[in-house]
């Protein structure tokens, strides 16, 4: 009997720590912002009391360790706290429970995207082509489809924030939005849509057809504009060639005075541009170059 008396004793000792912890009147647990949106802030939150000590561990795992100065109610977390478990400590009358972990998680979303549907054709350098009045349509791929705002010639077209733009007119187009549960994460396409329309039946211009070369290409100093074989022709015709960032906004414009012009286009940002002559007689001739 008196072994049995020590086991037993034995047993309440080792059973102290956790009736000790188990008789707090409080069950705390934490609310809050439990995913983040990309580059994002949030804050967590327990129930009232009178004294509190968070605690954070990494997802890859580890102990929970205290954060220091992190003794209030509420916790801010940002970025760097995602992919953590947190816990905390809350003290009430002289009695301390901690809640169970809370995971922080991230929304992480594709980069955007445009699909185009309509009637149209796509040229030899992915341009789209319409016919003199047919209409397409540009919609932004999911799951942006929230603060949307669409740009003609590197302007916001006013009155367009739904997903979808109804195209009928040449120029260059560009978009930028937002998932709906991000909605403050506003993202560019990050590039431009060339739209060019043409009357059909008719074969539109290609600029290598007529000799126009833009060299070197990748560029990342100096860069020629050579007219070539058709020179004399687009020059009596009158010809002025634009290049344009991938908002579509025109970085630099020119009236073409002789076959070849040369321009510094180490003034620009590294990307993909759009160089657009167009010509006196209604001829639009375009090609892509990139900038390193």
């Amino acid at each position: 009997m008196k072994y049995f008396g020590s086991i037993f004793l034995l047993y309440l000792l080792a059973l102290a720590p956790t009736l000790a912890h188990a008789q707090c009147a409080h069950d705390p647990r934490i609310t809050g912002d439990t995913i983040l949106c990309p580059n994002a802030s949030g804050q967590l939150t327990t129930q009232t009391a009178d004294a509190y000590q968070w605690y954070s561990r990494p997802f890859s795992g580890g102990g929970a360790m205290p954060i220091s100065g992190a003794t209030a109610q509420s916790l801010a977390i940002g970025p760097n706290d995602v992919l953590y478990y947190f816990s905390v400590d809350v003290t009430q009358d002289s009695c301390t429970e901690r809640s169970p972990e809370v995971l922080v998680d991230g929304w992480a979303f594709l980069l955007p995207h445009v699909i185009s549907t309509g009637d149209f054709m796509i040229g030899g350098n992915g341009e789209s082509i319409i016919c003199v009045g047919d209409t397409m349509y540009f919609t932004m791929g999911m799951p942006y489809n929230t603060n949307i705002t669409w740009f003609f010639n590197g302007n916001p077209i006013p009155g367009y924030d739904s997903t979808t733009l109804v195209v009928t007119q040449a120029g260059v187009y560009t978009v930028e939005g937002a998932p709906d549960v991000c909605p403050n994460w506003i993202q560019p396409l990050g590039l431009s849509l060339l739209v060019l329309d043409t009357v059909c039946n008719v074969a539109v211009k290609d600029p290598a057809a007529l000799g126009l070369r833009l060299y070197p290409n990748p560029a990342s100093g100096q860069l020629n504009i050579d007219l070539g074989a058709a020179s004399q022709q687009m020059l009596d015709l009158g010809v002025k060639c634009i290049v344009l960032d991938a908002l579509g906004r025109q970085v630099w414009g020119q009236d073409l005075q002789a076959e070849r012009t040369m321009l510094d286009a180490s003034l620009w940002a590294p990307g993909i541009y759009t160089v657009q002559c167009l010509l006196h007689d209604g001829t639009s001739l375009h090609t892509r170059l990139q900038v390193e």
